[in-house]
């Protein structure tokens, strides 16, 4: 049987790293995927074009390049489908601030694909305090820096989301002391959240609704709330989401106090909206945490053999968890979990913790350098933990047998772990071996190239 590696990630995967001193081991983080958009060039869809420049313009011109409308606000009143609205700045190091909390009027909304487009030029050159899409479908925000140090709930956040087909991207959301960058509100769907940079936010992005595409963000040093708040990277509710290609780092607990930090955290507590099914985990890079997943359904704790009915198939490959406090995972009482090809590095309590599941698969995953390695008791009917690399623990505990193909203290020769680099050398026991995970549609790596390779 052709079989595929261990970790297919670490085979191919270059992790750049800066020194920069604030991540919460003190180590190296790497830097943000670079912006290969244009700021001097941005795509400007077709249709008709407004401009906005608060320099030269006044609200009572007619919106063209040579009569600018002078604040967003108005612009945003005069858009229908198709419209695209250019707002006019400086440069991404010395922006224009706009000095503006942005809500879309109620009934302005792009339709059927013809899009609203909101988009500062060159990118990242225009300071916002926020955006409230307020009902607007269609609508695509691009190339805005938001900050704001508001304190009331509806102006707290950096982008409200309270609407259908929308895209943010390329944004730079930074000091947004009091809640998440983006938000969601309730009902929406069809959500691109891509290339975005967030950083020095009490949390990251909270999802809802339903399909969201969350690709190739930054989400760095998180910071507590002055409100006490948590402080997540993600917080995921809604059905069908996919998490892919994003990079989480670089908090520091000094700066987070008594905040609880997840990379990926969900629950139901019996509150409305507490659900998350169908969702996809792949090609992350999450370090400095307290535990790099956390999913908890608190109404079927102290049931016996009660699985949650609100969370639900979740699947997580490909994935690197590095430097948590605590569990590397923590999932429990899920129908449905395929944990695969990951590598969880420096745990200080367990690297994974699944317990109360039912199918759940996990296989070939590396495992190194966690106080103890594995928390899975009790577990139910479908549950298969197998084919996983263990090595160098601090107190070796396994609640639950290992599975007959675990290689328990062999060394999975990751190349520079310490300094962030989770490529496996040469001669790995990891490579192009452990459990074939084709039936389980694993078929690439972090950088896209295809596995299994050889035989």
């Amino acid at each position: 049987m052709v079989k595929t590696s261990f970790l297919l990630l670490c085979f191919s995967l270059i992790v750049t790293i800066i020194s920069c001193g604030c991540g919460s081991h003190g180590g190296n983080n790497p830097i943000p995927p670079p912006n290969t958009e244009d700021p001097n060039n941005p795509q400007i869809p077709d249709g008709p074009v407004y401009y906005v420049d608060q320099r030269t313009g006044h609200d009572e011109y007619s919106g063209s390049e040579e009569e600018p409308w002078a604040t967003i606000q108005h612009a945003v009143g005069e858009m229908a489908p198709g419209y695209t609205i250019i707002v006019k700045g400086n440069s991404e190091d010395s922006p224009l601030l706009y000095d503006e909390w942005v809500k879309i009027p109620s009934g302005v909304s792009g339709e059927n694909g013809h899009k609203i487009s909101l988009l500062a030029f060159p990118l990242r050159s225009v300071v916002l305090q926020g955006i409230d899409t307020n009902g607007c479908n269609d609508l695509r925000i691009e190339g805005f820096q938001i900050t704001n140090q508001n304190t009331t709930w509806d102006k707290k956040v950096g982008i409200f989301l309270n609407s259908n087909n929308l895209e943010i991207i390329n944004n730079h959301f930074y000091d947004l002391r009091h809640y998440p960058a983006i938000r969601s509100g309730s009902g929406c769907n069809s959500i691109l959240i891509k290339n975005n940079l967030i950083e020095r936010c009490n949390a990251g992005i909270w999802s809802g609704g339903s399909n969201w595409l969350v690709e190739g963000n930054t989400i760095r040093r998180l910071i507590r709330s002055d409100m006490g708040t948590d402080a997540d990277y993600v917080r995921i509710f809604g059905d069908g989401h996919q998490f892919i290609g994003n990079r989480f780092y670089g908090t520091d607990f000094s700066e987070t106090g008594s905040s609880h930090v997840d990379g990926f955290q969900t629950f139901n507590i019996g509150g409305e909206g507490q659900r998350a099914h169908n969702i996809l985990i792949a090609n992350n890079i999450v370090m400095d945490f307290h535990q790099g997943i956390m999913m908890r359904d608190t109404t079927c704790e102290g049931v016996e053999g009660a699985v949650s009915q609100t969370h639900t198939n979740w699947t997580i490959i490909n994935n690197v968890f590095a430097r948590g406090s605590s569990y590397g995972v923590a999932i429990n009482h899920v129908d449905g979990i395929r944990f695969i090809n990951n590598t969880l590095y420096d745990m200080a309590t367990y690297g994974i913790g699944i317990k109360n599941c039912r199918n759940a698969k996990i296989l070939n995953n590396i495992i190194k350098k966690s106080y103890h390695p594995l928390a899975l008791l009790p577990n139910y009917e479908g549950f298969e933990e197998d084919y996983n690399i263990i090595h160098e623990w601090r107190a070796y505990q396994v609640d639950g047998a290992n599975g007959a193909h675990d290689q328990v203290g062999v060394d999975p020769l990751l190349r520079d772990p310490e300094n962030e680099d989770f490529r496996l050398m040469e001669g790995s026991p990891a490579i192009n071996n452990g459990l074939d995970t084709l039936n389980f549609d694993v078929v690439k790596d972090l950088e896209g190239v295809s596995r299994p390779q050889g035989g």
